[in-house]
């Protein structure tokens, strides 16, 4: 599991076209090129759907400006556009309204998100609990998970400031290892106040390998944030989040409340780049576990940052009407 290193793009056509040659023996030609398995398997995928425009660095250039190479990428401009339109719309709203269009999704998406881990608990249900008023169908644990939940996503707001739709463009990853931990602290917190915040004790084989070899829980969560802090940084955010969610599925590094989790991690860094949360409603759940399970059996992420596509891109509407 060597970590990756920065390369040229010339580099990385090389690499594909020597890995595509050898069967897709990425574990060798890591070695070979002394870069990472996952630089190695994420550029043949790209490689294989773009050409080598999909190894083009696109680093500093602005998403809505770019000429779309894929139809997922067309997605991805729309998302820029209109979150683009936000900003210019916010210059003229008053900035409480923005607020108040993120604050009146999270019903739904605690909701989905609860439904995803197994618990149907309604978005009536939940807006009348943050309303203030007493809901009986809600278990102790089920309503400090929903209290727990809007406020972590207020929390972010309040430090990234709605990101760069108020302040700059930022490069630097929002998330750490130590917040994630802290997520699962504040997730909990009221339910197990005294939470070990260590990672499961268990094995799994790493992610996309077709060998034998299992490594644990806290020795991939070291590789997976290295990945998010230096390897996935020039990806749009949709698909760095989309990345992470998939990976906090597949491991479940703490081993309860594994959706709300993954979805709250991905939905903070969506909110710190100046996007609104992503939503899995209740009744979309299973189209959300057959996506995941190509990530999972293919290392396809394409059909998963689709479904967070379109959602991303019915929110920013919603905010701009």
């Amino acid at each position: 599991m060597k970590q990756g290193r920065d390369t040229t793009q010339e580099e990385r056509i090389r690499i594909v076209k020597d890995c595509l040659a050898s069967g897709k023996n990425y574990g060798e030609m890591a070695l070979k090129y002394k870069v990472s398995y996952q630089q190695v398997r994420t550029w043949t995928l790209r490689f294989e759907e773009m050409g080598e425009a999909g190894l083009e660095d696109r680093r500093g250039k602005r998403k809505k400006d770019q000429k779309p190479r894929t139809e997922l990428e067309k997605a991805q401009i729309e998302i820029e556009q209109l979150k683009h339109k936000l900003y210019l719309a916010e210059m003229e709203r008053d900035p409480d309204e923005v607020w108040s269009a993120v604050r009146s999704q999270i019903p739904r998406l605690v909701s989905g998100a609860l439904a995803f881990d197994g618990v149907m608990v309604s978005a009536t249900d939940i807006e009348a609990l943050y309303r203030g008023k007493l809901v009986p169908s809600l278990s102790f644990e089920e309503t400090l998970l929903a209290l727990n939940c809007r406020t972590i996503l207020l929390r972010t707001l309040a430090v990234t400031g709605l990101g760069p739709i108020e302040r700059g463009a930022v490069d630097t990853p929002f998330l750490s290892e130590q917040k994630l931990r802290l997520l699962e602290r504040d997730l909990l917190a009221g339910i197990d106040d005294t939470p070990s915040l260590r990672y499961r004790d268990a094995s799994l084989p790493a992610g996309g390998s077709d060998d034998d070899k299992v490594f644990t829980i806290a020795a991939q969560m070291a590789i997976l944030m290295m990945q998010y802090e230096k390897e996935w940084q020039m990806l749009h955010p949709l698909v760095r989040a989309s990345f992470l969610f998939g990976e906090l599925i597949r491991l479940c590094p703490f081993g309860g409340h594994d959706g709300l989790f993954a979805l709250l991690a991905m939905d903070m860094e969506l909110l710190a780049f100046g996007y609104p949360p992503a939503i899995i409603a209740s009744d979309q759940c299973e189209e959300v576990r057959a996506d995941l399970a190509l990530t999972s059996g293919h290392g396809n992420y394409q059909r998963l940052i689709g479904f967070f596509e379109h959602s991303l891109i019915g929110s920013l509407k919603e905010m701009e009407g």
